[in-house]
């Protein structure tokens, strides 16, 4: 009895750990980080409806994964449409993992559109030597747009961009400036005034500087603690068909293709048969215009581009002395300043294309119009010494008849010197095989005589 009453505790702790629940091994933290991915997405260049869809499909794959931490956007951009700006910010206040920016490389900017993804996502970074800001509407050569529609978009711009500061807490004052005053912040500049968390490097850096950090999640309408330091960072590339959107909602490039296009046309109908002018000029204008329906567009500028290049066109079937050349080139230029339309966004026609590009034409048409003048003469030159030789070479040649015209018998065709010309008898009827000799040319028509042909057929 004694040795099972000091034996008793000992028995009462082997079978509470033996009957106690299994519990798992505590979970290496190395290997909790390994398992966690951020989905990275680029953006290099304007923001259009091609980045939109790409952000859009990034984010909705991260939201889906239960392994997700966060979406990291490397932005390097000088703007874009505002229309596709608001889809990307929905995009980011659906997903139900954190949205970071980061705008690198060295160099990069987060310019106009860009300064406002930047205050919709929810949390930032840049790198030493990138900048951010200059977000006021303006005009499609640069300048302020004036009036009404100026003060609207303008107004419509600030709201939003404050709207969304005060939702992320960050500096309003900031913001707004970036859109009224156009102010532009380095990347120091911007993390001291508390627009962005961290100046980091590389975007390894910038996660891991952000590990910990809480935010607020519209979409779960609940915080989040970003856990992204060791994270494995899985990129995401454009499908084909979301580059060949984002190269070609570019004013830039639409107006290069609906340019090319038409003076393909035009070679093509300068020069029939080459076939594969026209073709190539056909599917180039086509896309130019439909690249012009991705951006927001002015209708009148488009249709006078529309109305230069044919223009351009009838000038090689309709002789106007260059008139009609002359008539497209200003057509084409009015059209390319008045396209677009400032109120949409930040893009616009730069000058260091559609200069060149308006010269380039310019000589081109001079070149075309100039060897049609040339090429004209040579046929007129051609068909009056055709007429001179049928006046004076045929004459006195004998030949056969081979076709004579059932309703009147003194019309038909002879064969001389190996070719076939209209025939008039002066002298009777024509018989199929006959002998004749041709007596005198009437435009292109020759009298023959059926008497006694004095030469050798021919």
């Amino acid at each position: 009895m004694r040795f099972f009453r000091r034996s008793a505790p000992l028995l009462v702790m082997l079978l509470a750990v033996l009957t106690a629940p299994a519990r798992a091994p505590a979970r290496d933290e190395k290997q909790a980080a390994a398992d966690r991915v951020v989905y990275q997405a680029r953006i290099q260049g304007s923001i259009n409806p091609g980045g939109a869809a790409y952000l859009d499909e990034v984010i909705r794959r991260a939201s889906e994964d239960p392994s997700a931490s966060a979406v990291l956007l490397e932005l390097d951009t000088p703007g874009g449409l505002l229309a596709s700006t608001r889809k990307m910010i929905q995009s980011i206040a659906r997903s139900k993992v954190p949205v970071l920016l980061y705008v690198g490389p060295s160099g990069a900017s987060a310019t106009s559109a860009g300064a406002i993804l930047l205050v919709a996502s929810h949390a930032a970074g840049m790198s030493p030597g990138s900048n951010v800001g200059a977000a006021h509407p303006v005009g499609s050569k640069g300048e302020d747009i004036p009036g009404a529609m100026g003060e609207k978009s303008l107004n419509d711009t600030v709201a939003m961009v404050r709207s969304l500061a005060e939702e992320r807490g960050r500096p309003v004052a900031v913001a707004e400036d970036m859109v009224r005053k156009s102010r532009s912040l380095s990347a120091k500049q911007a993390l001291e005034t508390g627009l962005i968390a961290s100046v980091s490097e590389t975007p390894e850096l910038f996660l891991a500087s952000l590990d910990g950090r809480k935010v607020r999640l519209e979409s779960t309408r609940s915080e989040w603690t970003i856990r992204t330091r060791g994270a494995r960072i899985v990129p995401i590339s454009m499908s084909p068909g979301q580059k060949l959107l984002h190269f070609l909602a570019d004013p830039n490039v639409a107006t290069l293709l609906m340019s090319l296009g038409g003076l393909l046309i035009y070679v093509e109908v300068a020069n029939p048969g080459i076939t594969i002018a026209g073709v190539l000029g056909g599917i180039c204008f086509i896309t130019g215009f439909m690249s012009f329906q991705l951006l927001p567009i002015r209708t009148g500028g488009l249709i006078l581009i529309g109305l230069g290049i044919l223009m351009f066109i009838l000038e090689a079937v309709v002789t106007s002395a260059g008139a009609l050349g002359a008539g497209g080139l200003i057509s084409l230029v009015l059209g390319i300043l008045w396209v677009m339309d400032p109120a949409g966004g930040s893009l616009r026609i730069e000058p260091e294309l559609w200069i060149p590009l308006v010269v380039s034409i310019a000589v081109f048409m001079a070149g075309m119009s100039w060897v049609l003048a040339r090429s004209r003469k040579t046929v007129e030159k051609a068909l009056a010494a055709m007429r001179g030789a049928g006046k004076s070479g045929l004459q006195g040649y004998t030949g056969v008849v081979e076709w004579v015209d059932p309703a009147d018998p003194a019309l038909g065709k002879i064969h001389i010197r190996g070719e076939s010309w209209n025939a008039r008898s002066v002298d009777g009827r024509l018989s199929l095989g006959q002998s004749i000799q041709v007596v005198s040319m009437e435009g292109f028509t020759a009298k023959v005589s059926t008497k006694k042909p004095q030469e050798k057929v021919q």
